[in-house]
């Protein structure tokens, strides 16, 4: 047989040969506002020591010591597109990250997200691996002046701010990645600095004529004006003595109030007048006592009917197929109150129906609102209306957003459980055996 022609070898293996395959993405970066501020010399420096940071944050191997010489990062910008760009509510920041990095099939997606108009700088980054959320803000204040004292002050807060984010970074990556036998206690305590007076209830402004009544709508129970008598429906005629005929004054003599106070209301139920007399609490002191009460109650029952399927959530009569339920109790009209929409989307595409029902429950805004908002964030779960908070008042949410977990019978087992922690407890309800 004649030899192969070293003409023919080299023409066939030219013919053959293939592109290399492009290298994984390991970090997908969304970027937003580099350019829109022509004096933004500072937010691109910024942007590049976050580079070098989330670069830190890399982990593909689930432990300490990765590689991070040869990550491959990639750089995209912000696709901020909604249905309706007249609505205050645009799709969530954390959810924009989780689809793009989802498509992109990265191991972990960031967002440098700058707004000029706003001077405000968010950092965000979602693991696409694990499901949880990091993200930290940072008002960058325009009356600092241009001098070097001035954009030193600024280097050192927005370093502050992605070693911030690194910290929350990694305490989620701790409590995602948890053992199973290690047990979770969930315990309500107050966040933030600020812990303002507490009335011990909460209440809605109705017009009845020319007059603008000030009707109680809920009671935090432990609190000393529901155990002295005051009641759910009772109209507010004065506080303390003044009297309270508009909404102005009434809002005049709530801000006056002082932890510790006494507090008289004189009120009117039907055609009698009572007087109730307690004092104004402390919110760290009353709150999460009386929160931590839900824990073991039933998830209300309620019909989820909006921007999905629709789905029965409590109830002795509502099926429960699902192993665990989900309900994300938020206000439509605040995008702060979505902050789990993108761990939500997540923990959707990782477990089934049958083990995880996930529904939302709109609180106070307007049904055309949850409407659009479901519609312009499309998360894959339905919500209920609850335009009154009858329903948030009946899971006792007065910080919203809260997240709601239930076991197979609908009881309540954890809330305000989010993020590593979530998962965790979420992972041991999906493998202790039904009750």
């Amino acid at each position: 047989m004649r030899p192969w022609s070293p003409l023919l070898v080299a023409v066939f293996g030219i013919g053959t040969q293939q592109e290399p395959a492009p290298a994984p993405i390991d970090q997908l970066i969304l970027t937003r506002g580099l350019a829109a501020d022509p004096s933004a010399k500072l937010v691109r420096e910024a942007f590049e020591e976050f580079r070098r940071r989330v670069k830190k944050l890399a982990d593909p191997a689930g432990g300490a010591g990765a590689p991070t010489l040869e990550l491959r990062q990639e750089v995209r910008a912000i696709d901020v597109s909604t249905k309706d760009t007249q609505s205050r509510v645009a799709p969530h920041l954390g959810l924009t990250v989780h689809r793009a990095t989802r498509a992109a099939h990265a191991a972990t997606g960031f967002a440098f997200d700058y707004q000029p108009s706003l001077g405000l700088l968010r950092a965000l980054g979602f693991d696409e691996r694990r499901g949880f959320e990091a993200s930290v803000s940072l008002k960058l204040e325009n009356d600092r002046g241009s001098g070097e004292e001035a954009a030193k002050e600024a280097k050192h807060e927005i370093e502050e701010l992605f070693e911030s984010l690194g910290a929350a970074w990694r305490a989620e990556q701790v409590a995602a990645d948890a053992a199973a036998d290690v047990p979770y206690r969930e315990t309500i305590r107050w966040d933030g600095a600020e812990d303002p007076p507490e009335p011990g209830f909460r209440w809605s402004y109705e017009r009845e004529g020319a007059e603008t009544r000030v009707r109680v709508t809920f009671l935090v129970a432990n609190g000393s004006l529901a155990q002295a008598g005051l009641r759910r429906g009772d109209v507010v005629v004065s506080v303390n003595g003044t009297a309270v005929a508009t909404p102005p004054a009434f809002g005049r003599a709530i801000a006056g109030l002082a932890a510790g106070a006494p507090l008289v209301l004189e009120v009117r139920r039907g055609s009698e007048s009572a007087t109730v007399k307690g004092v104004v609490h402390q919110s760290s002191e009353l709150l999460p006592a009386f929160e931590q009460g839900l824990i073991g109650a039933p998830l209300p029952a309620f019909h989820a009917d909006v921007g999905a399927p629709p789905l029965e959530i409590g109830g002795a009569e509502a099926p429960r197929r699902a192993t665990a339920t989900l309900v994300l109790v938020f206000d439509p009209r605040q995008p702060d109150t979505l902050a789990d929409v993108a761990q939500l989307a997540w923990i959707r595409e990782h477990y089934s129906a049958e083990e995880v029902a996930i529904a939302g429950i709109g609180a106070y805004g307007a049904p055309d609102v949850l409407r659009r908002t479901m519609e312009e964030l499309a998360p894959g779960w339905p919500a209920a209306a609850d335009p009154d908070g009858r329903l948030a008042e009946a899971t006792r949410s007065f910080t919203l957003p809260a997240l709601l977990l239930s076991d197979r019978k609908g009881i309540v087992r954890f809330r305000r459980t989010r993020g590593g922690a979530l998962l965790h407890v979420l992972r041991g309800l999906l493998a202790a055996p039904p009750r």
